[in-house]
């Protein structure tokens, strides 16, 4: 299916998680892993499922991955996935930590504690800053990554600001953004009761599996992949794209 218009990519996006047969099941699993998120392993794996939505999005037959498509190979994808991430954070994370140094340094040779407030103050502001600007490249970036499957292709500045500059994924972020609102919203309506507590990784991860189809679908209506057919490259298999005996993932990092 190939979305064009505002309206017709919100639509698909929200209804993509439940656009399979077997959607429920897939969707519990994932909530389920969400849930024990905060052990490393089920954590990769909810990560390489979100890579392989937009790996799908990308292409003009999207469909949901299933879980028993993957092997151990999903994790693997998941660990590239959040190191590109971390990489991003790292620059302003970097900047506000030189600006505090630089603070603490001033104020113990001048002996005022003023200029460790002021430097702290800037460095907090170009962290915001910049943490806005990644935080527009950077779903870009993911799906370059998505599509390429090398982290490298994270940094192919070229193609991502080729991306980032189109009115295709300026729309896309902007409904991704709407959409994880929307997602804060009725997750805070959810958690007003026991029982809507422990349905919130649920509730976090059908939003999770809207908002990454719609970067990978502003990803491929910006550079226009449907007309190249699919993602511009040879369509592979959901068993050999994430089976570390059998894809790129088993790879060096590049």
């Amino acid at each position: 299916m190939v979305e064009r218009s505002t309206g017709d990519l919100l639509t698909r996006g929200l209804s993509f998680p439940m656009s399979d047969d077997d959607w429920l099941v897939t969707n519990l699993i994932g909530g389920g892993l969400l849930l024990f998120s905060f052990l490393l392993l089920p954590l990769l794996a909810i990560q390489g499922f979100l890579v392989e939505v937009m790996s799908e999005a990308l292409g003009e037959d999207d469909d949901v991955p299933e879980w028993g498509d993957f092997g151990f190979g999903v994790m693997v994808t998941g660990l590239k996935s959040l190191v590109l991430g971390f990489l991003y954070l790292l620059v302003p994370t970097t900047v506000f930590v030189a600006f505090a140094l630089l603070g603490i340094g001033a104020g113990t040779a001048s002996g005022t504690e003023d200029l460790v407030g002021l430097f702290t103050g800037v460095g907090g502001l170009a962290f915001l800053v910049l943490l806005l600007v990644f935080g527009y490249f950077a779903p870009a970036a993911q799906v370059n990554f998505a599509r390429e499957r090398t982290i490298g292709a994270g940094f192919d500045f070229g193609t991502i600001f080729e991306v980032a500059t189109s009115s295709e994924y300026v729309v896309g972020w902007v409904l991704a953004f709407i959409i994880i609102a929307v997602q804060g919203l009725v997750a805070n309506l959810v958690a007003l009761t026991i029982v809507g507590i422990l349905v919130l990784p649920w509730v976090y991860f059908f939003f999770s599996v809207s908002t990454f189809y719609i970067y990978g679908r502003s990803f491929a209506n910006a550079l226009d992949l449907d007309a190249e057919g699919g993602d511009g490259h040879a369509r592979r298999p959901p068993e050999s794209r994430t089976d570390d005996t059998r894809t790129d993932d088993t790879r060096m990092i590049n």
